[in-house]
């Protein structure tokens, strides 16, 4: 089945806000050698003859790169980088980019870059992402947080659940009755119970006009028949809330079936206006929120962050304030979710429960790195650590739950985890004749890709659960 328009710009706009949190170091250090110096790195210009490193500069503070002799055109973001050093265009590039840092799959990469995408949708991409001194672009408005709350709250309040969809959070998901009715919904996706919302919307709360509502991600006006109309979408499956303390900030939806092109988890959104100004009236994306899940009668002092909602209902159920990523390079601004959590309890220590893969994916490893790096730097006196468990046991922490080997978990240092990692890769990179990581990381083998990964991820489990 062909892909849709809409699944192509909503997947595509997903993975440019991941690609946000992506190091810019990390990106154009992947084509060039840098030196760090101060504030800055420093590399021979690839773009240009000479080997003087001072005119090539990568500023991480500012994400953006430069060369002073190339001079106009020859500077901007990661993506832009690798759209002129590979010689394609802005949007490959971006594909590239996520896909070397593990932010699409291979099979994602091959679907979406083989597709014919237009000059002009391109080119506004490239115009949105790193701006243009000849054509100004101006992002959408969207509606205030309280907004949002309101709104979303209302669509929550007139959905109900069906009893297949409670069924599945009951016996599959083994959530309370108190936690289903707080935050899960069978998405709406029948015209009358839209008219009904909107309805609803309207009555609660008078003052949201049109031209309000269209700002609210997942909203958006659309001309018809000679009037402008208010509409919304979702995808068909269970929807829930994702918050941040009490506050609705999007809501999510878990697919009942996923089609070719298509991820299981997506968002209330109406981004895809985006790509057809001409045709809409308003949209907005929702980004990618963290979500916030507090215990009950419980201050155990730790946070446990985990990457999506059921995981986290898990660690929540053990006692431990949640944090849920949507996806694990977009854990950018945590730290204020931390602090916020501050304000009402103490926290002592940290988790982090990314899926047991982490050990073989380089790219979820530096991410995970990273993540624990920067809340030590903002929080020295909070212990931070890393729960690894054999991918044998359990893929997530709620397969690790279900499948009863918790106790098995042990939980490293970064110190510790970039021990066992250094030692690991230096043993395989030797072993395929490689001299480093981004040999295999770039390569166009994917059997060869695949056969390291299992190589990282075998020998690493061998080091810290058997000392081989």
């Amino acid at each position: 089945m062909a892909i849709t328009k809409k699944n192509r710009r909503e997947f595509i706009e997903d993975m440019f806000f991941k690609l946000e949190n992506v190091p810019i170091e990390q990106i154009v250090g992947s084509r060039v050698p840098l030196k760090q110096q101060g504030a800055h790195l420093y590399g021979s210009c690839p773009f240009h003859s000479s080997t003087h490193h001072r005119s090539f500069v990568v500023t991480p503070r500012k994400n953006i790169w430069h060369c002073f002799v190339c001079g106009d055109g020859f500077g901007g973001n990661g993506i832009k980088f690798i759209s002129l050093y590979d010689n394609i265009d802005y949007l490959q590039a971006a594909f590239k980019v996520a896909y070397e840092n593990n932010i699409i799959s291979y099979d994602e990469y091959i679907m979406y870059s083989k597709i014919n995408y237009n000059e002009t949708y391109v080119n506004r991409l490239e115009q949105k992402h790193v701006g243009s001194k000849k054509i100004a672009v101006t992002a959408k408005p969207k509606a205030p947080d309280f907004i949002i709350h309101n709104v979303y709250s209302i669509i929550k309040e007139n959905c109900s659940l069906s009893e297949e969809d409670y069924k599945t959070l009951k016996n599959e998901r083994h959530l309370s009755d108190t936690r289903i009715a707080r935050d899960y919904f069978t998405a709406p996706t029948n015209w009358k119970q839209k008219e009904n919302i909107l309805n609803a919307i309207r009555a609660a709360y008078p003052e949201y006009t049109d031209e309000i509502l269209m700002t609210v991600p997942g909203f958006y006006i659309e001309p018809e028949k000679g009037k402008n109309r208010l509409k919304f979408s979702f995808a068909k499956g269970i929807a829930f809330c994702i918050r941040t303390d009490t506050k609705i900030k999007a809501i999510q939806i878990r697919r009942y079936t996923v089609k070719e092109g298509q991820k299981r988890y997506t968002w209330f959104s109406s981004s895809f206006t985006d790509a057809e100004p001409d045709k809409y009236l308003g949209g907005a994306g929702c980004g990618s929120p963290h979500d916030i899940l507090y215990p009950d009668n419980t201050d155990k002092g730790i946070i446990a962050i985990t990457e999506g909602r059921f995981k986290s209902e898990i660690l929540r159920d053990a006692g431990n304030v949640a944090i849920s990523l949507q996806g694990v390079s977009t854990w950018k601004g945590i730290q204020n979710e931390i602090l916020h959590i501050m304000d009402s309890r103490p926290v002592r220590k940290i988790y982090l429960f990314y899926d047991s893969d982490m050990l073989g994916n380089t790219a979820v490893y530096n991410q995970s790195i990273a993540l624990l790096k920067a809340i030590e730097i903002t929080f020295p006196t909070i212990q931070t650590y890393h729960a690894v468990w054999k991918k044998e046991w359990g893929k997530g922490i709620d397969d690790m739950y279900f499948n009863g080997h918790i106790k098995k978990i042990k939980y490293l240092t970064s110190g510790q985890l970039k021990s066992c990692h250094e030692k690991v890769l230096k043993f395989l990179l030797k072993k395929y004749g490689v001299e480093s990581l981004d040999e295999i990381v770039r390569s166009k083998d994917k059997d060869l890709k695949e056969r390291f990964c299992r190589d990282l991820q075998d020998n690493s489990e061998k080091a810290i659960f058997e000392g081989v």
